[in-house]
């Protein structure tokens, strides 16, 4: 099946500086908040986001790693080990690398409701918009308009980045 490069690596880059500043913008007055990166890429994306946001802010960061079993959602765990007082009053932002139908974003959310957080936002490097969830982006590095057939891929090499579309 033929695939289509819709992001090349420098073009990943430049979205993701975007998508780290809007996020500083969005939390600046915050001393610390939490990236829930979806593994595995979705965590690779937190993990890139973390970098950008340490040079341009002063904000501490905190990683999670969550893993969602997309065949059986309500049987996933959240890994981070954060305790309930880690949570409290914190912002988290969910992060994937595509929104799809937005059952993984969801899913994830669900893990947080028992917490008292600040806010929570979500990170997608890119929305496809087929959302069968009522799931709102608030951060993305590209909104991309396909058809329900087609697939957008994310593939890493090494520290490079593609995005394809099939």
């Amino acid at each position: 099946k033929k695939k289509t490069l819709i992001l090349d690596p420098l073009q990943v880059d430049r979205k993701v500086k975007r998508m780290a500043i809007q996020i500083y913008e969005d939390n600046y007055e915050e001393e610390e908040i939490i990236l829930a990166g979806i593994a595995d890429r979705g965590y690779q994306l937190a993990e890139r986001l973390q970098k950008e946001l340490e040079e341009i802010s002063e904000i501490r960061i905190k990683l999670l790693k969550m893993i969602i079993n997309k065949d059986e959602p309500l049987l996933s765990k959240n890994n981070s080990g954060l305790s309930h007082k880690e949570l409290n009053e914190k912002v988290v932002i969910l992060i994937d690398d595509v929104l799809n139908s937005g059952k993984t974003l969801i899913y994830a959310a669900k893990m947080f409701l028992k917490f008292p957080l600040k806010k929570m936002r979500t990170a997608v490097l890119v929305n496809r918009g087929h959302h069968r969830f009522p799931i709102k982006v608030d951060f993305s590095g590209m909104n991309l308009s396909t058809m329900m057939k087609e697939n957008v891929s994310v593939e890493i090499k090494g520290d490079e980045w593609y995005v394809y579309l099939k």
